[in-house]
């Protein structure tokens, strides 16, 4: 496939790319900040007429407070055009960034974030490239939507989750699947999920509240404040 590396006067058409395809978009500073940093890690496929089709931008993340732990990669954005998918295209730009991250950066392993409902991307990171999930985001991206962080470790991954069941709201309700050598991995997820569980609830019953507030006439809030008054003294003593 006719995959190069992006040229400064690839950006516009980056831009573009990305803007038709998807939801998330930079300022075309941001591309330049890639393009001076990671040029290594900018690609592109090109039709046989010179017509980009398709795109991978990425950085490199240092890790601990004080940047002390190997860098890895981290995806930026990928996307390819409607008329060229089915292609191989993504794949193929995925592959080549992640060589450039271990070959050329000594990366230990990769990272993105994608949206929980979004099953197509999901797919592909997961059953064709390998990734797994290690963690999820809660509200993520603008609107709101929880993202998995998923990872692809070079030499292989035994901690990551699979998505057995993609999630069909904004807020997580899908199924991951944790492997043995992860309990935590699992108990991490059942406590965010309880936690989720449990500001649902709050919030249903301080709408519930407001309701009864509202309903409340000024005859009904001064008997309210009368026995709150003597609840009071009763536990002054007086």
């Amino acid at each position: 496939m006719p995959i190069r590396r992006a040229r400064m006067s690839d950006l516009l058409d980056m831009q573009a790319t990305n803007i038709i395809n998807l939801g998330e978009n930079y300022a075309m500073k941001y591309y330049l900040y890639h393009a001076f940093s990671w040029s290594q890690l900018m690609h592109l496929y090109e039709d046989y007429n010179g017509k980009m089709n398709g795109y991978v931008m990425a950085k490199m993340e240092e890790e601990g407070e004080t940047g002390d732990i190997p860098e890895h990669g981290h995806i930026t954005s990928v996307a390819t055009n409607r008329p060229a998918r089915k292609l191989g295209i993504a794949t193929t730009l995925m592959r080549q960034t992640e060589k450039q991250v271990k070959q050329v950066f000594n990366g230990r392993y990769i990272a993105l974030h994608v949206r929980n409902t979004n099953d197509p991307a999901i797919r592909l990171y997961q059953d064709t490239l390998g990734y797994r999930v290690h963690a999820i985001d809660q509200k993520y991206y603008a609107d709101d939507e929880d993202a998995y962080e998923m990872k692809y470790v070079f030499g292989g991954d035994p901690y990551g989750a699979k998505v057995m069941r993609i999630s069909r709201n904004y807020n997580h309700d899908g199924i991951l699947e944790w492997p043995e050598k992860n309990p935590d991995g699992k108990l991490k997820f059942d406590n965010l999920l309880m936690s989720k569980i449990k500001e649902e609830r709050m919030k249903e019953q301080e709408k519930v509240r407001e309701e009864e507030d509202a309903k409340e006439t000024p005859s009904d809030r001064r008997k309210k404040n009368i026995v709150k008054r003597r609840l009071n003294r009763l536990m002054d003593g007086k």
